[in-house]
């Protein structure tokens, strides 16, 4: 069976919180694995993660390096290393089974 997790949320350095503070996504009521987190503003290019539970003991999802940040979409296979986005609007996505992730900029 799948891990159910009581929080998703965003942890990085966005807009100056200098990975002290989480921003919570909202659990998808009729599919309750994926998580989105709406208009998330990025004041400046910044570095930051998914994580479980506001707790890097639980679970976190990251990148893999694997390609450059997209200037709409943003999609990796999960894997561990900080997600650089750059400055602006952003919708996010999270599968928690997955681990699948997506960020769109939406402004």
């Amino acid at each position: 069976p799948a891990t159910e997790y009581t929080s998703i949320s965003v942890i990085g350095t966005i807009n100056g919180s200098n990975w002290d503070k989480d921003f919570d996504l909202t659990q998808c009521a009729k599919a309750p694995h994926n998580w989105y987190l709406l208009d998330l503003e990025l004041q400046a290019e910044t570095k930051l993660k998914f994580r479980a539970n506001h707790n890097w003991d639980t679970k976190d999802w990251g990148g893999d390096d694997s390609q450059p940040i997209n200037p709409t979409v943003y999609t990796l296979p999960a894997g561990t290393k900080d997600i650089t986005v750059p400055a602006g609007t952003y919708d996010l996505y999270l599968n928690d089974i997955t681990g699948d992730w997506t960020i769109l900029k939406t402004k």
